[in-house]
């Protein structure tokens, strides 16, 4: 599991078939350390053997980064502050597919997208759709 030590917000979402989970939380903030922290961010794990194991992490990644190559370039602001990041899995749509909430706060906007994610039986995943939130879905979203 990632370091919960000071987690909070803690949320544990199953795959419908129990073989895989999502770990929403809110990590513990670590100012000034040069690297990356999402408000909210989420860790993969997949049942292997009687053995959890953890999958790529979304840890390294901006909601910038994930759009990229995926929505259209002007559909997602290039000044997001990444340590404001937010991830956050919604739910599993079946086995090997799960819908991620992203959002990205710049200094007068953001943007909040949903990414289709797909998993191989690695527990390797794959970002499949995404499409950018419009402000009225995105409230409704959130509420």
């Amino acid at each position: 599991m990632p370091d919960g030590a000071g987690a909070t917000n803690a949320e544990i979402l199953w795959a419908p078939d129990s073989k895989r989970f999502a770990f929403n939380y809110s990590p513990l903030q670590r100012h000034h350390t040069g690297f990356h922290r999402a408000l909210e961010t989420v860790a993969f794990y997949q049942l292997r053997g009687d053995k959890w194991e953890a999958l790529r992490s979304l840890e390294d990644e901006t909601t910038e980064s994930l759009a990229k190559g995926h929505v259209p370039k002007n559909a997602y602001p290039r000044h997001c502050d990444p340590d404001v990041d937010t991830f956050k899995l919604r739910n599993w749509t079946d086995a090997n597919t799960a819908i991620l909430y992203a959002a990205c706060y710049a200094r007068s906007s953001g943007s909040r997208f949903l990414f289709t994610l797909k998993f191989d039986e690695a527990g390797n995943w794959k970002i499949v759709k995404a499409r950018r939130m419009s402000k009225k879905e995105s409230k409704e979203f959130e509420d």
